[in-house]
This record gives structure tokens, sequence and C-alpha cells, in this order.
């Protein structure tokens, strides 16, 4: 995760117009959450924004209505707390959000 957070702040994205560094890139982070995952992107100057975990997995209310409202937020990073099939069940939910989300401004059908 630290190599792609590097790169997109030093070259951008496909889809992005440019480098992430030019602004001040900002990265959802669910709470609890793990310390050695957050700290790499903090040092690298991406601001954490925190949603508090729920029963199902991260707050999607409040991980969608933080994206919409923000573009310099580029991300989600949550770390897996329950069993294994419950987290893939949850991962495809906040993955089909971001696409939802990122469909509004960049062109995803490349």
């Amino acid at each position: 995760m630290s190599s792609f957070l590097s790169w997109a702040l030093l070259k951008g994205v496909k889809g992005s117009s440019s480098a992430w560094v030019a602004n001040s890139p900002k990265l959802i982070v669910t709470v609890p959450g793990y310390d050695r995952h957050f700290s790499p992107a903090q040092s690298l100057g991406y601001k954490l924004l925190t949603v508090p975990m729920t029963p199902q997995g991260p707050d999607m209310e409040k991980v969608e209505a933080l994206a919409s409202s923000d573009a310099s937020i580029k991300g989600i990073y949550f770390v897996p707390t329950r069993p294994p099939l419950v987290e893939v069940k949850q991962a495809m939910r906040v993955v089909a959000c971001c696409i939802e989300l990122a469909s509004a401004e960049y062109d995803v059908s490349q």
C-alpha cells in the first residue's frame, strides 16, 4: 500500500489529471483501525479522515457523505475485523460505493 500511495503522490493514477501531492490528498480510514496501516499514509502527508466501524463494517453513510463532498479524498483504507466471508461481502459494498463516487469524477469506462 505504501508503494501505491507514494506513486500516486508523485505521478497520479490512471484517470487523474496530475500528481496527488498537488491537491493535499486525504484518505478515509476506519476507527478503530491499525496504526501500522495508517502511519505510512500519514508519514507521506495524507490527511486521514475517520469514520466509525459498525457491526456491518465501515459506516457507509459517513463514507459516502465525506467522499461526495471533497474531491481531495482519494480512497478508503480499512482493516478487516470480521470473518473472511463477511469481510468479502463488505469489501464488495465499499468497492461498489467507491466506483459509483469515482465515476462522477473520472471516466471509468476506459
